[in-house]
């Protein structure tokens, strides 16, 4: 990331390019029982990358679920909850292994494979 210090607030043409566009609704509603199939393409052709659990949230979420808003969503708030969710900002994925290591003295230390820990 490269960053430089304004003194001033840059013009609106220098930071936006595009006209802005309307708010697109995915219509999961009229999709029925097809719903999570419209998601699904929804999100790929948005670009989402949500998991299918997530995928499985949000229709329980808008059109299925107890609490549902009964309502279709709409591409941005799709955007705001993949982009929230994602693995860089949640990280939801860890590859590492965890342990506990109980103590009763001032000295503990722990071992596993390759590693060796000593707190003080």
């Amino acid at each position: 990331m490269t960053q430089i210090i304004k003194s001033t607030l840059p013009k609106e043409s220098d930071i936006f390019h595009n006209e802005a566009k309307s708010l697109r609704l995915v219509d999961l509603a009229a999709a029925g029982d097809d719903a999570k199939a419209k998601l699904v393409s929804a999100n790929v052709e948005l670009g989402l990358a949500l998991a299918p659990d997530e995928i499985n949230y949000l229709i329980d979420a808008y059109i299925s679920g107890d609490s549902a808003m009964r309502r279709n969503p709409t591409d941005a708030e799709l955007f705001m909850f993949a982009q929230v969710n994602s693995e860089h900002c949640r990280h939801k994925i860890f590859n590492a292994s965890w342990f506990t290591v109980q103590h009763d003295s001032e000295h503990r230390e722990a071992q596993w494979p390759g590693y060796h820990l000593r707190v003080f």
